[in-house]
């Protein structure tokens, strides 16, 4: 297996693009930055925008396969659709920053702004400063937790501990239906809007 990480800050922006561009299975940034900080010592800050922007990059491209992929739909289906994220759009940057700022599963989100044809501009501005906002959070976490641990069980022990952490953490984020919570919000905000 490749080590991502011997490479540096490139390393950390890639390791976090092939994370994220592989569809409904990428685990919670807020989880990938704190791991990355617990082993890869160096600015939290710098972790946590490099880790955002591939996560952003990712799932702009998902955005864009939805966005050209709604062209399949029917026409009826699309203009629906398309007037739908109009009425989205005065509260799409804020759904988006929330969904990439929080450790739930942003994918539904992504997709469907893409189909509904959400600006392409709003969507990676909000996207990018939700996630900024919980990576770099991530990377501060790890890193406290990391100098914490390799003061008490040295660098291997950290690595375990970590990986340890990160594992128990993102299945408890897949035990936790998530994206019912996401769904009851977004309905909520769509009968306000009515």
């Amino acid at each position: 297996m490749f080590d991502w990480l011997s490479l540096g800050y490139l390393g950390v922006f890639l390791f976090a693009f092939g994370l994220n561009i592989l569809p409904f299975t990428s685990p919670s940034n807020l989880v990938l930055a704190a791991f990355v900080s617990t082993i890869f010592h160096s600015s939290p800050i710098a972790i946590g925008f490099l880790i955002a922007m591939g996560s952003t990059i990712a799932k702009t491209i998902h955005y864009y396969v939805s966005y050209y992929g709604s062209r399949v739909l029917k026409e009826d289906t699309r203009r629906r659709l398309e007037d739908y994220g109009r009425r989205v759009g005065r509260k799409g940057a804020f759904i988006l920053f929330l969904a990439s700022a929080t450790p739930i599963p942003d994918d539904p989100i992504v997709v469907a702004m893409g189909v509904t044809k959400y600006s392409p501009i709003k969507f990676f501005a909000a996207f990018f400063a939700g996630k900024v906002l919980i990576t770099v959070f991530g990377a501060f976490m790890g890193n406290t937790l990391g100098q914490v641990l390799t003061v008490n069980l040295g660098d291997v022990g950290t690595v375990t501990v970590s990986a340890t952490l990160t594992v128990l953490v993102t299945v408890v984020l897949i035990k936790v239906d998530l994206e019912k919570l996401v769904e009851r919000a977004w309905s909520r905000l769509q009968k306000k809007e009515v």
